[in-house]
């Protein structure tokens, strides 16, 4: 075969194949040539292939015509530098550099790396290990791999935060959750200390000023600036105004009970009265009630507004548009002992629009928008409410024993069921049979919308093709007219059918229900079709929904 040899020309950093054919001699082919280059020392260098094929061109025609010895050179390879690109997100919030190390040349230092991004403007928020590793990729891989990465992040604004409000004065709730410490320090649970209500100009609740925010930077080093926080004005309640002396404090201006709102506060009218019986007959009241003492058997209580009772509520109607707080509890009977607690009637019937806390319940029917607290039991009752808490948030107490309660959140106290297996059911998430039809509501009218956007599709491409149709262009504008209202009505659909898709996911994740202390077996737990029943008896434990499912979690 004839002779192949390289030689390498500095002075042009190109490497040349040096040959000739002989007479008698088998021509070197394409993939010979390729493989004496990657056994040679030169194997570091750049190939052209096509520059080689020319080369075994050349010498098949010296071959051809008999032009034995003469020389053939040709370039085949060649030295290539390190290329980088240093690219820039739309935002300059980040810069990300790739790196092609070299054939046969010197790679990028770190340093070399920092003056080509500089270069570039990116100055600000260098990641120098990040720096150091692409340098160290490229110069320890194979030559001409392309390394990337991330070189600089901005720092992002820290934005202001908006008016935070805080509460100032106690509620009755708290009086019912923290009995009064006596001298000795020990707890009276019978001592709850006095009513919880306020004078004119006591204070209800301060706004805390809305933040400036901190400033951040982009990789160029320009400033991006923070978006400060909002002044949140005062959710002014009858019965509060804003301080005549200091703008972000808000106070009472009627004596009453205080009613804190998210962002404000209202104090209620209040009707004082001993107790509520035979004697006061039943109450129907445009504002706040204390009860110093007891709501008597068979006797209604209704107010707009917050409502204390010193003592008990006894087989009494109570409709409450506000909070409701018991001292002591909350006591009935059902109409038929051997009823179904789902479904029985009770002697006992409570209402309320926003948080019931009351020391104990018995054996009554409960139907509250917010939050249910107790202290010590809830028994055989039928409750539909929010969530239901034993205790504080720091610390849960009490227990639940019997009956059915309905939770849109989540159930946590100390103690649920009991060691006799008496039945106790919770249904959980009890909106999502309905949010499943709305949600196919929303299929049916998206499929419909769908075969409306194919059929004008359809007759638009038959106006589009047809040439004898009076109007086509008319008809064409008209078509597609329908169809931008119809897409716009579709794209709503969907958009409204993932929304929906997420919040029902969303709340099976978040509902649970959870015993610090003893969760009995027998306990019946429902979502949706899924029921689930508890078979052990378990110590600290909380349930949730996964995977279709009631698991521990």
């Amino acid at each position: 075969m004839s002779e192949l040899a390289f030689e390498f020309d500095k002075n042009n950093n190109k490497l040349l194949l040096i040959s000739s054919c002989i007479e008698g001699e088998k021509l070197p082919t394409d993939a010979i040539v390729r493989e004496q280059f990657e056994q040679s020392k030169f194997q570091s260098l750049y190939y052209l292939p096509e520059e080689a094929s020319k080369a075994v061109a050349l010498l098949t025609q010296y071959m051809t015509a008999k032009q034995f010895g003469k020389p053939v050179r040709f370039v085949v390879a060649e030295v290539r530098p390190a290329k980088i690109k240093i690219r820039l997100s739309a935002d300059n919030m980040s810069a990300t550099a790739e790196l092609t190390a070299a054939f046969g040349g010197q790679n990028l230092t770190d340093k070399q790396i920092v003056r080509c991004a500089a270069k570039m403007g990116v100055v600000m928020g260098l990641d120098l290990e990040a720096i150091k590793g692409l340098a160290k990729d490229a110069q320890v891989g194979s030559q001409g791999k392309t390394y990337q990465k991330v070189i600089a992040k901005g720092q992002m604004p820290l934005n202001g935060n908006d008016s935070t409000f805080e509460r100032l004065t106690k509620t009755a709730t708290e009086r019912v959750l923290q009995p009064q410490e006596t001298d000795n320090g020990k707890v009276d649970m019978r001592d709850l200390g006095s009513l919880v209500s306020v004078k004119p100009n006591d204070p209800l609740m301060r706004r805390h000023p809305p933040t400036k925010g901190r400033a951040g930077f982009d990789v160029k080093g320009n400033a991006v600036l923070a978006q400060p926080g909002e002044c949140i004005a005062f959710d002014v309640g009858p019965g509060a105004v804003v301080s005549s002396e200091d703008s972000n404090l808000l106070v009472a201006e009627i004596p009453g009970i205080p009613y804190i709102l998210e962002q404000g506060a209202r104090v209620d009218n209040v009707l004082e009265l001993e107790k509520v019986d035979v004697s006061t007959g039943h109450i129907n009241f445009e504002g706040g009630v204390i009860v110093n003492g007891d709501v008597s058997e068979g006797m209604k209580l209704k107010a707009s507004g917050n409502v204390t009772v010193g003592g008990f509520i006894e087989n009494a109607s109570i409709e409450i548009d506000g909070d409701l707080t018991v001292m002591k509890g909350i006591i009935g009977r059902k109409i038929s002992d051997d009823s179904d607690p789902e479904t029985t009637d009770y002697h006992c019937n409570v209402k309320v629009s926003g948080n019931l806390c009351a020391k104990y319940i018995q054996n009554s029917a409960l139907v509250v928008k917010k939050q249910v607290q107790f202290q010590g039991q809830i028994l055989h009752s039928r409750i539909f409410a929010q969530s239901i808490y034993g205790g504080t948030e720091k610390a849960a107490v009490g227990k639940i024993v019997g009956g059915f309660y309905e939770v849109t959140q989540g159930v946590r106290c100390a103690t649920i069921g009991a060691l006799a297996s008496t039945n106790t059911t919770f249904h959980l998430f009890p909106e999502l049979a309905q949010k499943q039809d709305k949600k196919q509501t929303l299929l049916k009218l998206r499929k419909e919308k769908e075969d409306i956007l194919s059929e004008i599709k359809a007759a638009w491409e038959f106006l589009r093709e047809g040439n004898e149709q009076e109007n086509k262009a008319e008809l064409i504008e008209q078509t597609i007219n329908s169809y931008k209202v119809h897409d716009k009505e579709l794209k709503k659909y969907s958009r409204a059918v993932v929304h929906l898709t997420h919040q029902i996911e969303k709340q099976m994740h978040s509902v649970y229900i959870q015993a610090s202390r003893e969760f009995f077996s027998k306990t019946h737990l429902k979502l949706g079709q899924v029921h689930f029943v508890t078979q052990d008896d378990l110590k600290n434990v909380k349930y949730g929904f996964r995977d279709g499912q009631f698991t521990r979690i």
